[in-house]
Parts: structure tokens; sequence; C-alpha cells
């Protein structure tokens, strides 16, 4: 037991780091032939090869990137250069150490170097530098850390880099409101496309990311930003569509956090509509389920079209508005009888009372 404990770790280490080194060195020559890699059977590969290793004492298996270059220079086809390669390794050992013995180790690594020529390739960075500077920084700090530090932890730092730039775009997805192409039932981002025109008294607004915990103050804020920077001044907002087309769950701190947006929303006489609506999968809907969405959004606010949601904000805009005229009219009227009867009080009471009649005639001479 102490023995596994002083080895746990760096065994973990060395799998991790020798699969990863092996399946980016397949991907990225399979690449150059139109190939492709399938990683898990590049692991299951490794598993196996490891076990069998461990059973009679032999070494990890693992891609040799050195190798692996030189054989794509000498143009190999089969996996059967392994046997001509491990009989000449062989012969090696057994008869040829003596003439290998003075050989100096520059000329070695200047076998390595001129294989590893082939595969060395900087064109990409000026490529993703015009393109994309953040897939530019990930190419940079592999190479760096790869170059400095070798392989192992430029390995480590590429992955660490990629998964706080994964977390980012979790926490920040990109949203955006849309407009309709006039004559169309086509809606685009109203920043990218000058054609598409904003629907008065609605906003509808996409969120490209599953909503979960990472990204939902991002939800919120886009949507009160959206609210605040309305560029229709004449008409208040009165309906938000919530395009739901890249939204595939929620979790549950998410969905408590929409639970108080459309309370907000509420307050404020304005519906929350959620357009493209195509269910969620088995957590989501257990989550909507637990936490009874249904109670503070009524299943007739989700639609599969956002065209869908646009004509019932109409309607049910065009009903409020019949609404208040109604209620309008009926003040109007109850103020007119409210006069009238005050009207009649007064002549009833200048009829019962002479001494008003009287003081009404001085006040006429």
């Amino acid at each position: 037991m102490e023995k596994l404990s002083v080895i746990i770790g760096p065994s973990i280490t060395v799998a991790l780091i020798t699969y990863i080194l092996t399946v980016n060195v397949a991907i990225v020559l399979a690449s150059l032939f139109y190939l492709f890699v399938f990683a898990t059977q590049v692991f299951v590969a490794l598993a196996f090869e490891s076990v069998l290793s461990s059973v009679f004492n032999g070494t990890l298996p693992s891609g040799s990137f050195s190798r692996t270059a030189l054989l794509m220079l000498l143009d190999v086809e089969s996996p059967l250069h392994n046997i001509v390669t491990g009989l000449f390794v062989v012969c090696v050992c057994l008869f040829m150490t003596s003439l290998l013995t003075l050989l100096p180790m520059a000329t070695l690594a200047a076998i390595i170097f001129m294989a590893l020529k082939s595969m060395f390739n900087i064109r990409p960075a000026f490529i993703l530098w015009n393109v994309s500077k953040i897939e530019w920084a990930q190419w940079m700090v592999a190479f760096l850390a790869t170059s400095l530090l070798g392989v192992t932890w430029g390995i480590v730092a590429s992955i660490i880099f990629s998964i706080v730039l994964l977390l980012k775009s979790s926490a920040y997805p990109s949203t955006a409101v849309l407009g309709v192409l006039p004559g169309t039932d086509v809606f685009l981002p109203l920043k990218l496309f000058e054609q598409a025109e904003e629907l008065s008294g609605i906003k509808v607004f996409r969120f490209d990311a599953p909503l979960s915990f990472a990204n939902r103050e991002h939800f919120e804020v886009s949507l009160l930003k959206m609210e605040y920077q309305n560029v229709n001044v004449a008409e208040k907002i009165n309906a938000v569509i919530v395009d739901c087309s890249s939204v595939s769950t929620v979790d549950t701190s998410a969905l408590k956090l929409v639970k108080r947006v459309a309370d907000k929303f509420k307050e404020r006489g304005v519906m929350l509509l959620f357009a493209n609506w195509r269910g969620m999968d088995a957590t989501g809907r257990r989550v909507m389920e637990h936490l009874k969405f249904d109670d503070v959004v009524e299943r007739e606010h989700f639609f599969y079209f956002i065209e869908d949601a646009i004509k019932y904000a109409k309607r049910q805009k065009a009903t409020i508005k019949e609404k208040g005229a109604a209620k309008s009219e009926s003040q109007k009227e109850i103020k007119a009888d409210s006069n009238a009867t005050t009207g009649d009080q007064v002549v009833v009471e200048m009829q019962s009372n002479p001494s008003l009649k009287q003081s009404e005639t001085e006040v006429k001479v």
C-alpha cells in the first residue's frame, strides 16, 4: 500500500499525458491525409496495451512524436513497418552497438530534428492572427510552453488555457436582439443586418447557449440592458420574446432566475414569451416540474415559432387596449351620471328650501 500511494499520482499524470500526446499526434497526421481519428478507439487500444505490458513487465505504450514524423517522411503505408523496425532494433542491440559507441549525440539529434522539421509549421500563426485573435492566443500558448518547458508542460498549459476559454464562452455566450426582414418571416440580429426592422412594442431576444448557473446572470443583465436601450421610445415594450432555439436544457439556479425575471416583467405589465420552443432534455423537464415553472409562465406562452409568439402578443395588446377603452368609457359614464345626480339633488334642495330660491333671485337682480 505504501508503494501504491507513491506511484498513483505519477501514474495518473503519465497516463493522461501519454493519451493526450498520442491522440493529438494522430489527429495532426490524419488531417494531412484527410483521415479521421476515433479518440475513444485510441483510448481502448492504449488501455489494452497497458494491461498486457503490466503482465509481461513491459514499458508504457505511447505514440512517439519524433518517430511518427520520421515514418511520415519515409511514406510508410502499413503497420507492418513495426516488424521491420523491431527486427532492426534487435540487430542493432545485438551486433552493432560497438559501431555506435563513438557516434556523437548531435548526430542522433540531427536525425530527429530533420524528421521533425517537416512537421513544424508556423504559417497557421499568421493566418490565425488575421482570422481569430483567440485561436492565435491558443496557438502561441501551446507553442511557447512546448518550446520552453517541454511537451508535458506544453500540453498542461494548452489544457488550462482551453478550459479558461471554455468557461468564458459558457459564462458569457453571445446574445442578440432580432428584427424581421420586411415581407418575410426571417429574423436576424439588428446589429449585423441593417435591413432587419424592429417590431413596435415587441422585443425578440436570442440567447445562444443552454441556461445554467454559469450564464444566468449574463441572461438577466442582457435582458435588462435590452430594455434600457430601447430605441423605440415612442411606444413602451409590452412583450419580450425569448428565442430558445439554442436553449436545450436548464438547471435549477438558472430556472429560479428566469422565474424572478418573469415576475419583474409581470409587475411592469410586460409579457414574457418563449419561441422556437422544442422542449428540454430529461434533466430540464424534471427541473421545470419540480420548481412548478408553469405557475409563473403559463403553457400558452410557449410557441414553436417566433411568428406565433408575435401574433399572440399583438392579440393580447389589442385586447388590453379594448379593455382600457371600455374602462375609460365606463368611467366617463359614471362621472356623467354622478354629475347629473348632483344637479338633481341641487334642484330638489332649492325647491324644498325657499330661502335658497330667494337668495338665487337676489343674486340675479
